[in-house]
């Protein structure tokens, strides 16, 4: 039973392979005798695959449909030919389109660039009686782009079956690429260190490459050096760009072509721009003989000479001045490498100016210096004298009203015949204004004569006609406060009238230029406002970096370090009203200021009492606090809260651990 079940399977694998086979025989048959009955070729290439052709250009493409099947259906009544996208059909006389079927066997249309039908509904274009029966298809088209395309061929027999094929065709590029922009900074222009140029270039096709070319226009030749640098480009979409150091060329002129390469080998190298390297700009400098910022002359003419270097063989240099409202002069020379030159501003008017120098090279890459300011200034100075009433019986204090023309006044005016170490002077001015200058260590009632002198700072000195002046008369009393002695014995040789109003309303106080025996008078009342008093704050000695002040009516005096300073009190109402600091010491003289205050005197010690105040003072505690404890009793009381203390610890003790027994003792019991 066994072996009968093993051949019965062996029967079935054998009958299963058997009919497999048959099956794929079938198969086979079918599809030979399905496809045998049309073939569509291309004329004279007997394949589906035409060209290659070439784009924009007619063609006409030649198909042909061979009939092998010789049973009536297989009759062909209909051809339809579908072009291609991209493809432009060109019907009319003047272009080769036909057939090989007999005439008036067929009826032709054409829709649009699109579909081309030959056919014969009542009958066929050609019968399969014949095997191997051949017709051709022809019609002629353009193709404006490259590239590959299907030209799709529907038979159709009988009247109702169809069948169909594809020919393949092959479009190569003509066209070379079209680059329409070369994006540089801008053309001709200046260039310097990194920078990126682009092109924007479209094709038929494909891009295979795109190069920049740069080339020197300049500096080649006998002894120059030519340069060519070719740069791969990258791209997106239709941009092509590099990005290149323009250090690697020489400065000048370079052109820059682009190489558009596409895929079918179609090259275009016709555009360019120029662009002017230039990395090395002009050195430039004023020369020794300029004149210096900020500097003034009493002159009419201005010298201006510079130096400059530059790699190039020709450059521009311009000098151009300014006065305060417009340019008057700008000169330009062309000069060569290394060259000095120089330029002089003549017949000027008095003004301020400024000039400055500029280098251009050819590259149009420029340098200019900084501009440099001065002022031109032939006027002295013009003063007017007038005595103020600050004057006094040692001192005489005027004003001097000045005029000038531009350059401002150098410094302080100075008193002609008298030493500076006598003269002090406040209110700089510019072009116009007054001074004020004190005369010291004069006499009283005396006259002189004074003539004051200034000089601007184009070196212009103006000076006052004579004029005279008297100090005060010698009596006492005199608002001025002359010489004379103080409160301590100290025998003054100047005094300076500040008391014009109360200290406590001059905000900035009083600062003044004191030499030794010199004093200033000041008005000072208390804060809780006083009658005002006449008080004085003189310089008795000094020394390098330290002076004695003393302050009186009542004499106090104070030895200050410069920097530091000084409270006095001088109303006798326990605050201090004024404070000295010793700001410098110059020339023998010490530069003070003084200023009102209003603090509370520190340490002070308050006034004895009388016996009868004492006596109320103890009586009214006594009322206010009832009788005290003496020192002596609170001493016992403390000693004796201290032994009650002890006590109560003790007990405390002693009978906690009797406590504690008991309970041991009944815990034995039970």
């Amino acid at each position: 039973m066994y072996k009968k079940s093993v051949t019965m399977n062996k029967q079935a694998k054998l009958a299963l392979k058997s009919f497999i086979v048959l099956g794929l025989l079938a198969v086979v048959f079918y599809i030979s005798f399905g496809f045998a009955a049309h073939v569509v070729t291309s004329d004279g290439y007997n394949t589906s695959l035409y060209g290659p052709v070439l784009e924009d250009i007619g063609y006409t493409y030649n198909i042909t449909i061979n009939n092998s099947d010789n049973t009536y259906e297989s009759n062909i009544t209909k051809v339809n030919i579908t072009l291609p996208t991209g493809f432009v059909f060109r019907p009319g006389p003047l272009f080769h389109n036909g057939t090989s079927l007999g005439v008036g066997n067929y009826t032709f249309t054409s829709t649009g660039n699109i579909s081309l039908v030959w056919e014969n509904a009542s009958s066929m274009l050609f019968n399969g009686s014949a095997a191997g029966t051949l017709k051709n298809f022809w019609f002629n088209a353009t193709v404006q782009h490259p590239g590959w395309y299907n030209i799709t061929v529907e038979t159709t027999y009988n009247g109702t079956g169809t069948r169909w094929a594809n020919i393949s065709v092959v479009v190569n590029d003509t066209t070379t690429p079209n680059l329409t922009t070369i994006n540089v900074p801008s053309p001709w222009s200046n260039v310097s260190g990194t920078i990126t140029l682009n092109a924007t270039i479209t094709d038929n096709g494909a891009m295979s490459a795109v190069h920049f070319n740069i080339t020197n226009a300049t500096g080649v030749g006998t002894g120059g050096v030519h340069q060519n640098f070719t740069i791969a480009a990258t791209n997106i979409g239709n941009d092509w760009y590099i990005t290149f150091d323009t250090g690697e060329l020489t400065d000048g002129v370079h052109n820059i072509t682009v190489w558009a390469n596409d895929t079918y080998n179609n090259l275009n190298i016709t555009s360019s721009v120029t662009i002017i390297v230039n990395n090395t700009l002009p050195v430039l400098s004023y020369g020794t003989s300029s004149e210096n910022d900020g500097t003034n002359f009493s002159r009419d003419w201005i010298y201006a000479n510079m130096s400059f270097t530059q790699n190039s063989s020709a450059v521009n240099i311009t000098f151009t001045l300014h006065n305060q409202t417009a340019k008057l002069n700008e000169t330009v020379f062309n000069k060569t490498y290394l060259y000095r030159t120089w330029m002089n501003w003549t017949s000027l008017t008095e003004s301020n100016y400024t000039y400055n120098l500029t280098v251009t090279d050819y590259t149009n890459a420029r340098i200019t210096t900084a501009t440099r300011a001065l002022v031109l200034d032939t006027t002295n100075p013009a003063l007017t004298l007038a005595r103020s009433s600050s004057s006094t019986q040692t001192q005489i204090v005027m004003t001097s009203a000045i005029t000038e023309g531009g350059s401002r006044v150098a410094s302080a005016c100075g008193v002609d015949g008298f030493s500076a170490e006598f003269v002090t002077v406040t209110g700089m001015t510019p072009n116009s204004g007054t001074q004020t200058l004190t005369v010291t260590g004069l006499s009283c009632g005396t006259s002189y004569n004074f003539i004051v002198s200034c000089t601007d700072n184009a070196g212009n000195t103006g000076s006052s006609a004579s004029t005279a002046y008297s100090t005060e008369a010698c009596g006492g009393g005199s608002s001025g406060g002359g010489g004379g002695s103080g409160g301590g014995g100290t025998t003054w040789s100047a005094t300076y009238n500040e008391a014009d109003e109360v200290l406590s309303n001059k905000e900035e106080g009083v600062t003044r230029t004191l030499a030794k025996q010199h004093r200033v008078k000041l008005s000072v009342s208390g804060g809780t406002g006083e009658r005002a008093e006449t008080h004085y704050v003189g310089i008795t000695s000094l020394g390098a970096d330290s002076a004695t002040v003393e302050v009186t009516s009542t004499p106090q005096e104070a030895t200050l370090k410069i920097g530091e300073s000084k409270k006095f009190e001088v109303t006798d109402d326990g605050f201090y009203d004024l404070v000295v600091t010793l700001n410098s010491i110059t020339n023998n003289k010490a530069d003070i200021t003084i200023k009102s205050i209003y603090e509370a005197v520190t340490g002070a010690q308050p006034e004895p009492e009388t016996e009868q105040e004492g006596e109320e003072v103890a009586q009214l505690a006594e009322e206010e606090t009832g009788p005290q404890l003496s020192s002596s009793n609170a001493r016992v009381w403390m000693v004796v809260i201290v032994i009650i203390v002890i006590v109560v610890v003790v007990l405390w003790f002693v009978l906690g651990k009797n406590k504690g027994k008991k309970k041991k003792i009944k815990g034995k019991f039970y």
